[in-house]
């Protein structure tokens, strides 16, 4: 592991099985992103979508929180505020900047960038760079690399453009104000979503699944109406 106080980079933190079943739901469920030659997919996305492939997505998800929590030492501090399953192809990139730099963006506090493959086997250029700072200022991503830094701006950096195939990243950014916490607005739509299956399957005895909470990973069982 390569750390500093405001940043940290993970080899290996996830298996390639791990890495996989992501890149699996990326492709089959995203669609065209917030910017020029980018394919995007938010959890919330994926609950109203096709919810049985939420467990391996939540999994990764309480994993990348954690490494969070106990690199900045915010033990039980820290809430999801936003996860994205995003790809990148040729000539998508994005300048310097840093994660916290719009006042709608402010009760950002940390950033997570997990790689779900790698450059030059998978794609060319995408690299992320730091504009200063302690540590690597450039990263050469692969799969199952996890990069952490805090969203302010002692963080500034920008991707470079992708020259060629497609550059897979679950990208999540991290608050310390639980009202901005993504897992209420997932919950309610996770809710909603499940209502309406139990009602379209009513007098049915297919199997539907029923739902926890987001942390209980969505414990399915079935329920026969």
């Amino acid at each position: 592991m390569g750390a500093s106080q405001n940043r940290a980079i993970y080899e290996h933190f996830l298996t390639q099985q791990e890495t996989q079943q992501l890149l699996f739901i990326h492709r089959a469920l995203a669609v065209n992103g917030y910017r020029p030659h980018v394919r995007s997919l938010t959890l919330f996305d994926v609950v109203l979508a096709e919810p049985r492939l939420l467990p391996p997505l939540v999994h990764v998800r309480q994993l990348v929180l954690d490494a969070v929590e106990e690199h900045f030492d915010k033990p039980c501090q820290v809430f999801v505020e936003h996860t994205s399953l995003i790809s990148w192809g040729p000539g998508a990139s994005i300048g310097w900047h840093h994660d916290s730099n719009r006042e709608y963006l402010a009760q950002r506090h940390f950033s997570a960038v997990l790689y779900l493959n790698s450059s030059n086997a998978d794609f060319s250029g995408g690299t992320f760079c730091f504009q200063s700072g302690r540590g690597p200022l450039r990263i050469q991503p692969s799969a199952g690399m996890l990069l952490l830094y805090t969203a302010d701006a002692s963080n500034v950096h920008q991707v470079e453009p992708v020259t060629a195939g497609e550059r897979a990243t679950l990208t999540m950014w991290f608050t310390l104000e639980q009202e901005h916490q993504e897992d209420k607005k997932v919950s309610a739509a996770a809710a909603a979503a499940a209502a309406g299956a139990l009602s379209k399957l009513a007098g049915s005895k297919l199997p539907t699944l029923s739902f926890d909470s987001l942390y209980g990973f969505w414990s399915p069982f079935f329920v026969h109406i």
